[in-house]
């Protein structure tokens, strides 16, 4: 077996390792935010009954923050997907603040749903680096970030450590009640997608050049011909390596 093809292989057995891992942690994040969705939704009268009049928005964010206060660094304190006992703790991160926000909408009758952003590509750090809300408005899916007390600013997170990586290696998910949807694209930000071309379009420039120099003359020697064979074997290698890191991510 040629060592080009081992490294090929290699790299393709690790892929679907890590791909099967990721089939799995996406199963049990998928399940974890059905039940979150499942049990918001019958929570719905408990929560109206402690507003005297419709809020809007914006209202319901203010509300939460003056009832919960966000937790910074690593604090510890007791953490919930269940709206009430969010309330009772009094702390949260996003998640918190997501889930008791989603809560508040759904109790007020208008549609909402929980968002999450997930890392697929590194199993080890799977856990959702941050969460919030959309709502839906004129038949619109809108952003809204109750812990920053942001409306309709899905931009927000291009600064962001994992913002930069919506669309590699970071997926986004929405949640409703029994149901799930891939809104990775609605949250790529310029950066994002000038990372995703520049993975896949220059190393693809890179091969293609080096192969291009490398073609084969008709007047060189056997000893020559099989190095301009292995040169060429270990650009095509390249260039595959790179178009499966860029499926592995991006697709």
């Amino acid at each position: 077996m040629k060592p080009g093809f081992q490294i090929i292989l290699a790299i393709g057995i690790a892929l679907v390792l890590i791909g099967a891992a990721d089939c799995i942690l996406l199963v049990l994040l998928q399940d974890h935010g059905f039940n979150i969705m499942r049990n918001l939704n019958s929570e719905k009268t408990t929560l109206r009954s402690m507003f005297d009049r419709n809020y809007n928005f914006t209202e319901l964010y203010q509300w939460e923050h003056d009832r919960v206060i966000f937790v910074k660094g690593d604090e510890k304190f007791e953490r919930s997907d269940d709206p009430i006992r969010i309330l009772q703790v009094g702390k949260g991160k996003c998640g918190e603040f997501s889930v008791l926000y989603v809560a508040l909408c759904l109790a007020h009758g208008y549609e909402s749903r929980l968002v999450v952003a997930a890392d697929i590509v590194f199993p080890p750090y799977f856990v959702t680096p941050h969460s919030w809300a959309e709502v839906k408005v004129n038949g619109q899916w809108v952003h809204v970030d109750p812990s920053d007390q942001v409306w309709n600013q899905s931009e927000m997170y291009g600064g962001r450590s994992w913002g930069k990586r919506v669309g590699l290696n970071v997926r986004v998910y929405a949640f409703v009640d029994g149901g799930m949807a891939d809104i990775t694209w609605n949250y790529v930000n310029v950066g994002s997608f000038f990372r995703i071309i520049f993975i896949f379009a220059v190393p693809l420039a890179i091969s293609s050049l080096i192969l291009y120099k490398t073609k084969m003359p008709s007047n060189v020697d056997k000893l020559e011909l099989e190095s301009i064979k292995f040169e060429v074997e270990a650009n095509e290698n390249f260039l595959i390596f790179w178009a499966v890191l860029f499926f592995t991510c991006v697709v």
